[in-house]
């Protein structure tokens, strides 16, 4: 198994990051995108399978958004209230699973809130940017 990662530009073009870069902006919380420093931007990483050590068959490409600060390192509040908006999403489901329905006259807003924030935070690729990326594959 391997991955990559991307970085979808606003045009759909995509640039490559190192693994390391984004190990170190993810975990590590250094400035290693001070390209994108200021900015959100909207990864797509993508797993796939190995053959002879080469690229062989991809099994999934997800994607997030990720707000960078001004000096390259990731904003971490923002990281943090993902990594909340997952674990609700995980709560919601195994809930769901052992009560009853809610009530008409009751509305969660909340829930709907962290609905729209998850889907900013877990955006669609563009059709265009999965183009991009196929054609990095086939490349290789």
């Amino acid at each position: 198994m391997g991955h990559r990662i991307f970085i979808i530009n606003s045009d759909n073009s995509i640039d490559t990051i190192s693994q390391k870069s984004f190990h170190d902006f993810c975990y590590r919380n250094e400035p290693a995108l001070t390209r994108y420093a200021g900015q959100e931007i909207h990864v797509a990483m993508v797993l796939y399978t190995l053959k002879d050590k080469r690229p062989d068959q991809i099994i999934s490409i997800d994607s997030l958004r990720l707000t960078v600060k001004n000096d390259g390192s990731i904003d971490l509040d923002r990281r943090l209230d993902a990594l909340r908006l997952g674990m609700n999403r995980i709560d919601q489901i195994s809930t769901k699973r052992t009560t009853s329905t809610p009530s008409k006259t009751v509305i969660d807003a909340k829930s709907k809130f962290d609905e729209r924030r998850w889907a900013q935070y877990n955006p669609e690729i563009p059709a265009l940017a999965i183009k991009h990326i196929l054609r990095k594959f086939s490349d290789t």
